[in-house]
C-alpha cells in the first residue's frame, strides 16, 4: 500500500508537469512518449496512453489522460496491474513549482487494480526501480525527499473502479467491483478519508475509511487507519495501529457478522451447513499480519453461545484454523450436529411411545472439513441432541475432518467423571470412538437422554470403551463395537413388578414341594402372574443391578446380570441385539425369607425376558419346573413302595441302590463297610438289620481281610461249579 501510493502520487506529479508546461514546447506526439518512458523508468513497469493527453491552462489548469495502463509484474495472472479508462484532472498551477500537487477535481473512470501475492510471496505492488535501500535506510529517509513533497485534494471520484487481489498461495480471490468512491485528503499530514459503495465478492458493500498520516504510510513508517466496512449486514470495525516495514497492526476490532454463513462464503471459506454458523459477533483488542488475526481479551458472541477469552484466526494456508483459550456460558451444540428425526422426538416427549427405527439418514460431518481448530474450553453446560453436560472442561482439537473433544473435568444428571470423543470424518465413511467414565448419574435422565429408555430410575455409573463406523445411525449400530459396566443402587424399572411374578412362583414351587403327597401344577397361575405384574403403575424396586458387557457389531452380551431387590435376586445373561432392536435374556430367580437372610432359596424356574424393544416378552420356563413336578411324583411313589429316595438323589440312583442291595442280599453278599456290629452297650444304626451282625459273627475271622463285593460273587461261582473247596485251594487258587 505505502509503495502504490508513493508510486501514484509521483506519477501524477510526471504527468500534470508534462502536460501542462512540454506542450509549450514539445509536439503532442513527442511529449507522449517522452511522458510514457519517464513514466515507465519511475515506476519500473512500462505505462502506455492510449491517446495523446489534452490539457489547459485557462481558465483552471486541466488535463485528460484516456486509456493508462501499467504493465503487470512478470510471472503474475493479470495483464495489468493498473488500467484507467479516463482521468480527468484538474490542477493548480503555481504549487507543482514547489513540489505540491493541489488538485481541483480528480475523477477516474474505469480504474481497475489487480494485485497479487505469489505462491512464493512475490507481490505486484512493490513499484519503482528494484530497491537497492535497505528497511533501515528507508526509516531514515527524509520525509521530504522525492518528487511529492505534498498533495491536496480537492473533488476527487473514483466511478465503476474494480479491485482484485489474488492471492495464489492460498488459491483464493477477492474482487471489488462496481467501485464508486470520494476521496478527501487536504495535505499528506492530514488525514485522508474514503467513502463509498462496491459489490464485494459479488454482494453489496460500503466503505468509510480514514488514514491518519497519509505521509507516513507512504514513507513506509507508522499510522493509525480506521476502517468501517460491510459487507451485505456483517460489519467491520476497526482503529488499527500500522507498524513500520513489513504489514503488522495491532489496535481496537469490533466484528458483527449477523449473517455469518454469508461472510464466511464472501472470504472463500463458505461451509454447507444447513443448522448454525448464523451469527459471530467478536470485540477485543486485536494484533496480527495480512494473513493472521489474534484477539485477547475478547467477547464473543456464536449463535447463542456467549464467552470471554483469547482467540487467534490464520488464513494462510489451505483451512482457515482457529485456536484459542476462552471461557463460555452454557454451550447448545444441537444445531451443529444432525437434526433430530420426528420419532426420536415423539420418543423422547412421550414416556408411553414406542422405541422408533434407528435412522437411516447421512449424517453430515461436513463442518469438521470446513475448518481446523485447537480450543481449551470452560463451559457452564453443554447440550446435545441426546446428551446434557453441566459446568465442563472441554479441550477440542480439529485437524483435518478429525475431531478429538476431551471433557477432562464434566458433571452430568447430577455426578461427574471424564469423557472422550473421536470423530474421523477425513475419509468416505466417517468413524466414532469414545470412552465415559461416569458416576452418580441419575439414571432416570441419562437412560431417557442418552438411551432413549423412559423407564429406569437410580443412581449408578457408566464406563465404556466404545467405537463405531458408518454414514447413519442404523450404520453406527450394527458396527458398534466395545466393552463396559453399567451400575445402579436404589432404582426402579418401571413397566413390571419382577417382585411380585418371583413371589408367585415362590409360592407355587412351595406347594409343589409339600410332604402331603399333593402335586398340582396350573402353568396359568404363573401366565396370571406375569399379566398382573405389568402395567403403567408397577415397577420393580432393586437395591442393586450390576451388569457388565461386550459389544460385537451391535449385539450386547452380558455373562454375569444381577439386580437385587428387598427379598429377591435375580441372576443371569443374555444377548440385547441392538440392529434388530430385539431381547433374549434369562434369569434365575433367588428368594429371601427376610432383609438379614444372606443365602436365600434358588428358584429352579428361570426367568425369561425376550421379545422387542417394543414388544418385550416376560415369562418362565416351565419344562424345567415339569420335570421337577414328574420327579417329585414318582419319589413319592416309590416312598410307597419301600424304596427311599435320599435329599439330593435321584430316582434312577435310588432304583439302582435298592436293586444292588437286593440282590446282595439274596447272595448273601456283604458290602465293605456295610456290617455294623452291635454290641450290649449300642445298637445297630444300620438302616437295614440285616445289615447288623454279633461280636461272635464279627470275630469269627479277625485275621481275615475283608473281600470286595465282586471277589465274593467270584467266589460263589467257584464253589457252584467245583462244589466248594477248602480255604487253602481257595487261596492258592486265587
Amino acid at each position: 500500500m505505502r509503495k502504490i501510493l508513493a508510486g501514484l502520487g509521483a506519477l501524477i506529479v510526471l504527468i500534470v508537469i508534462g502536460l501542462l508546461v512540454a506542450p509549450m514546447f514539445i509536439p503532442a506526439s513527442a511529449y507522449k512518449d517522452r511522458l510514457e518512458r519517464e513514466a515507465s523508468n519511475m515506476l519500473g513497469r512500462e505505462v502506455t496512453i492510449g491517446e495523446v493527453p489534452k490539457a489547459a491552462l485557462f481558465p483552471n489548469p486541466a488535463f485528460t489522460v484516456d486509456n493508462l495502463t501499467i504493465a503487470n509484474a512478470e510471472g503474475m495472472t493479470d495483464e495489468y496491474f493498473v488500467s484507467v479508462g479516463s482521468a480527468d484532472i484538474g490542477v493548480k498551477l503555481f504549487p507543482l513549482f514547489s513540489g505540491n500537487v493541489e488538485i481541483d477535481r480528480f475523477v477516474l473512470t474505469e480504474p481497475e487494480i489487480y494485485l497479487e501475492r505469489r505462491a512464493d510471496g512475490e507481490v505486484n505492488w512493490a513499484l519503482g526501480a528494484e530497491d537497492e535501500a535497505t528497511p533501515a535506510e528507508e526509516e531514515t529517509t527524509s520525509d521530504d525527499e522525492g518528487p511529492l513533497k505534498d498533495i491536496r485534494l480537492g473533488d476527487v471520484r473514483i466511478i465503476d473502479g474494480v479491485i482484485v487481489y489474488r492471492d495464489r498461495a492460498s488459491d483464493q480471490t477477492f474482487e471489488a467491483r462496481d467501485a464508486n468512491i470520494e476521496i478527501e485528503l487536504a495535505s499528506l499530514d492530514e488525514a485522508l478519508s474514503a467513502d463509498g459503495t462496491m459489490t464485494f465478492q459479488g454482494r453489496p458493500a460500503t466503505l468509510d475509511a480514514t488514514i491518519t498520516t497519509p505521509r507516513s504510510l507512504m514513507n513506509n513508517a507508522a499510522t493509525v487507519i480506521g476502517l468501517d466496512f460491510s459487507v451485505e449486514d456483517n460489519v467491520v470495525d476497526a482503529d488499527i495501529n500500522l507498524a513500520g516495514g513489513e504489514l503488522s497492526y495491532d489496535g481496537q476490532l469490533d466484528i458483527d457478522a449477523p449473517s455469518l454463513k454469508s461472510l464466511l462464503a464472501t472470504l472463500g471459506m463458505g461451509i454447507d451447513v444447513d443448522q448454525g454458523f448464523d451469527r459471530l459477533k467478536v470485540s477485543g483488542d486485536v494484533a496480527g499480519t495480512d494473513e493472521r488475526l489474534s484477539f485477547s481479551n475478547a467477547d464473543i458472541t456464536f449463535d447463542q453461545i456467549t464467552g470471554n477469552g483469547d482467540l487467534d484466526f490464520a488464513w494462510g494456508g489451505a483451512k482457515p484454523t482457529v485456536t484459542g483459550d476462552i471461557a463460555l456460558s452454557q454451550m447448545d451444540l444441537t444445531p451443529y450436529l444432525p437434526p433430530e428425526t420426528e420419532a426420536q422426538k415423539a420418543n423422547r416427549e412421550d414416556k408411553d411411545a414406542g422405541f422408533p427405527a434407528w435412522p437411516t439418514t447421512p449424517i453430515d460431518f461436513s463442518a469438521l472439513n470446513a475448518v481446523n481448530a485447537d480450543i481449551t474450553a470452560t463451559t457452564e453446560g453443554i447440550t446435545l441432541p441426546t446428551m446434557k453436560f453441566g459446568r465442563s472442561q472441554l479441550g477440542l482439537r480439529i485437524n483435518n475432518g478429525v475431531l478429538n473433544a476431551n471433557l477432562n473435568e464434566v458433571n452430568l444428571y447430577d455426578g461427574g467423571g471424564s469423557a472422550s470423543v473421536m470423530v474421523n470424518a477425513a475419509g468416505n465413511t466417517p468413524r466414532v470412538e469414545s470412552v465415559l467414565d461416569l458416576k452418580g448419574l441419575n439414571a432416570q435422565s441419562f437412560a431417557r437422554d442418552v438411551m432413549g429408555l423412559n423407564r429406569l430410575t437410580g443412581i449408578g455409573g457408566v464406563q465404556a470403551n466404545l467405537s463405531t463406523g458408518g454414514n447413519n445411525v442404523a450404520a453406527m449400530i450394527s458396527a458398534l463395537n466395545g466393552q463396559g459396566t453399567i451400575a445402579l443402587d436404589k432404582g426402579a424399572m418401571e413397566g413390571i413388578d419382577l417382585g411380585k411374578i418371583i413371589q408367585t412362583a415362590s409360592t407355587l414351587i412351595s406347594g409343589l414341594s409339600a410332604e402331603n403327597g399333593q402335586f398340582s401344577f396350573n402353568p396359568q397361575v404363573l401366565v396370571t402372574a406375569v399379566s398382573e405384574a405389568r402395567g403403567p403403575s408397577s415397577e420393580t424396586q432393586f437395591n442393586e443391578l450390576q451388569s457388565p458387557f461386550s459389544i460385537s457389531n451391535g449385539v450386547v452380551s452380558s455373562q454375569n446380570i444381577m439386580l437385587r431387590g428387598p427379598l429377591y435376586m435375580i441372576s443371569g445373561d443374555g444377548t440385547v441385539n441392538l440392529p434388530t432392536q430385539t431381547i433374549d435374556m434369562a434369569f434365575v430367580p433367588t428368594v429371601f425369607q427376610s432383609l438379614q437372610d444372606e443365602t436365600g432359596r434358588q428358584l429352579n424356574l428361570p426367568l425369561m425376558i425376550g421379545g422387542t424393544f417394543n414388544e418385550p416378552t416376560v415369562g418362565f420356563n416351565t419344562q424345567v419346573l415339569l420335570q421337577e413336578v414328574a420327579s417329585g411324583r414318582i419319589k413319592n411313589l416309590l416312598n410307597k413302595n419301600g424304596v427311599a429316595v435320599g435329599e439330593g438323589e435321584s430316582v434312577q440312583d435310588a432304583l439302582q441302590n435298592r436293586a444292588r442291595s437286593e440282590l446282595e442280599k439274596a447272595l448273601g453278599i456283604t458290602r465293605p463297610g456295610a456290617a455294623q456290629p452291635a454290641t450290649d452297650a449300642e445298637e445297630c444304626t444300620a438302616e437295614d438289620p440285616a445289615d447288623c451282625v454279633t461280636d461272635e459273627e464279627a470275630n469269627l475271622a479277625p485275621e481275615e481281610e475283608e473281600k470286595s463285593v465282586e471277589d465274593q460273587l467270584k467266589e460263589r461261582a467257584l464253589d457252584a461249579i467245583f462244589g466248594g473247596r477248602k480255604k487253602t485251594d481257595q487261596t492258592e487258587d486265587e
